[in-house]
């Protein structure tokens, strides 16, 4: 029986980046090579893993349920709207995304979910925290969804997080910020936008928000490269190829 371990949070818990936000370092005096394989939401951090010890390392992304995060028949209530915990390492981008686009588009209603915001959010609202569970309610009553991703997983060749996959289930309109592989999973330009600054993504609400039918159309093609491969169960079928498992049938013992 193959003992895996799954990293889900690399390279933010690696310890060149501090570890977790805890302040807990899970590498810190750890040996990686206890465990057959270890598994890692970031295909950029794999080098690294097996630096710090581990006999074998792959990639695993995060993905997404698209029954609980599913576009929804709501009004709509927010212009651009960006859920997260906190802006670590992503107060630059907020400035850039948030901040400075909402002081130059004053007709443009601009709202954030989550705490700890301590950087320049400009006219955002603050709406405090959402469940899991309202999450695709407040996605689809929102015109435009960002993507603002941390300097480590923006930086470090495709490493995943939950909130792009929950998005685009969602059928959002999604605007991010540059991301290093974000290819490997959308096709910008397609299925999102990638802008780079302040103008860029002034002039990108604009053109959406003027449009709804591009929105529209931005989310549809989305939410459809999401059912084709990054749900949860295309996830379950790769992590049974990996720990040698070929059918769901055959991990059962009669």
């Amino acid at each position: 029986m193959p003992v895996v371990y799954y990293d889900a949070d690399v390279p933010m818990s690696l310890p060149e980046y501090g570890g977790m936000d805890t302040g807990f370092n899970i590498y810190l005096g750890a040996d990686p090579g206890e465990y057959d394989l270890v598994l890692s939401n970031s295909e950029g951090g794999v080098p690294r893993l097996l630096e710090l010890g581990a006999k074998r390392a792959e990639a695993l992304f995060w993905g997404a349920d698209p029954e609980l995060f599913a576009p929804l028949p709501v009004e709509k209530e927010n212009d651009v709207f960006f859920y997260a915990y906190g802006d670590k390492f992503r107060r630059n981008w907020m400035r850039e995304l948030i901040g400075e686009p909402s002081r130059r588009l004053n007709d443009v209603d601009f709202a954030l979910g989550g705490t700890d915001f301590r950087g320049d959010i400009g006219r955002a609202r603050e709406l405090g925290y959402f469940p899991v569970n309202l999450l695709s309610h407040v996605i689809s009553a929102s015109r435009i969804n960002l993507n603002v991703a941390r300097k480590p997983h923006a930086e470090v060749y495709a490493s995943s997080t939950s909130r792009l996959f929950e998005l685009a289930a969602a059928g959002a309109a999604i605007v991010t910020n540059p991301y290093e592989g974000i290819e490997r999973w959308f096709e910008p330009g397609k299925e999102l936008l990638v802008v780079s600054g302040a103008d860029e993504a002034a002039g990108a609400y604009r053109t959406l928000l003027d449009d709804p039918a591009v929105a529209a159309e931005l989310g549809r093609r989305a939410r459809e490269r999401v059912l084709e491969e990054h749900t949860f169960a295309d996830r379950a079928r790769r992590l049974l190829d990996l720990v040698g498992v070929r059918s769901p049938s055959a991990a059962v013992t009669p």
